[in-house]
């Protein structure tokens, strides 16, 4: 992931002439093209913020999670790394260990402290907590990992309010992702919400291995 990062940066950085500026400066010459001026690349601020879900619907995925955003987050300058189950924690300061093994037993901490162990999905609550915590604007993505399976989250006629959430994180953000470790085939099944999200302005991806996730985020 942190290669082909590497990579798209440095292809950002070749610069392109800049022909305005070029023939002004070579006036001095008499209009003989003796010096190029290149452009100025243009420096992308983005924030990113990760939410992974812990809760019992993907307790079978859940370490994949944490392998996920620990290999994202260290390819990123600017982001928050968030888990949820019925409530949302944040786990960006654990991350920062240069050990997998450690980021992940302080990472443990964090969810006992928080009762997050074995928690159902609430993703009304969850969602709430994250728009509360999070700083949105029009730089950010937000990055959903999840099976989207909303087992405890409020619904009206069906469908689940959480989705009213994801609508707004959508208005706020740049671009709201929902990853999904499910193949493709099972989304919208059951208590499944992708559909729902997908209305509400959200892109899902199905990211079940690392040559998909590091797609993903190269694009991105």
């Amino acid at each position: 992931i942190a290669t082909k990062r590497v990579r798209r940066y440095k292809q950002a950085k070749k610069q392109k002439p800049d022909i305005r500026r070029t023939i002004r400066k070579n006036l001095k010459h008499g209009g003989s093209l003796l010096e190029l001026v290149k452009s100025k690349p243009k420096i992308k601020k983005q924030n990113h913020y990760f939410l992974s879900d812990v809760s019992i619907s993907c307790d079978w995925i859940s370490i994949w999670f944490f392998c996920m955003i620990y290999a994202a987050q260290n390819s990123f300058n600017r982001a928050r790394v968030f888990e949820f189950d019925n409530k949302t924690v944040e786990i960006s300061s654990a991350l920062q260990e240069l050990n997998i093994v450690d980021a992940f037993i302080k990472v443990l901490d964090i969810r006992r402290t928080n009762s997050m162990i074995q928690g159902k999905s609430n993703m009304y609550t969850a969602f709430d907590g994250f728009l509360n915590q999070a700083n949105l604007n029009h730089r950010s993505y937000v990055m959903i990992m999840s099976d989207c399976r909303d087992w405890a989250g409020p619904k009206y006629e069906r469908e689940p309010l959480s989705a009213d959430l994801i609508s707004k994180m959508k208005r706020k953000a740049k671009r709201v992702l929902v990853l999904n470790p499910e193949s493709k085939i099972k989304w919208n099944a059951a208590d499944s919400c992708v559909s729902y999200y997908e209305d509400a302005g959200a892109e899902s991806f199905e990211v079940s291995n690392l040559e998909q996730l590091a797609d993903l985020i190269s694009e991105i």
